[in-house]
C-alpha cells in the first residue's frame, strides 16, 4: 500500500505541475489575443479613415498608427 500512496502522490504532484505550466501558457496566449485584439482594432480604423477621412485624417492617422506600432513593440 505505501509505494500505491507514493505513486500517486507522485502522480498527483505531476499534475499540479502541468496544471501550473497550462496556466502560464494559457496567460501568455491570452496577452498575446489581447495584442493581436488591438492591432486588429487599429488597423480598421485606419482602414476606415483611408475610406471615408479627408487627406489630412488619412496622414494623422497613418502616422500615428506607425509611430504607435514602434510604441509597443519597445514595451513588449
Amino acid at each position: 500500500m505505501t509505494e500505491e500512496v507514493k505513486r500517486l502522490r507522485c502522480a498527483v504532484a505531476d499534475l499540479i505541475g502541468e496544471n501550473e505550466r497550462l496556466k502560464a501558457k494559457n496567460a501568455r496566449l491570452e496577452q498575446e489575443l489581447r495584442e493581436a485584439t488591438l492591432i486588429i482594432d487599429r488597423v480598421e480604423n485606419l482602414l476606415s479613415k483611408m475610406r471615408y477621412g479627408t487627406e489630412y485624417e488619412v496622414y494623422n492617422e497613418v502616422y500615428r498608427f506607425l509611430y504607435e506600432m514602434g510604441d509597443e513593440d519597445d514595451n513588449v
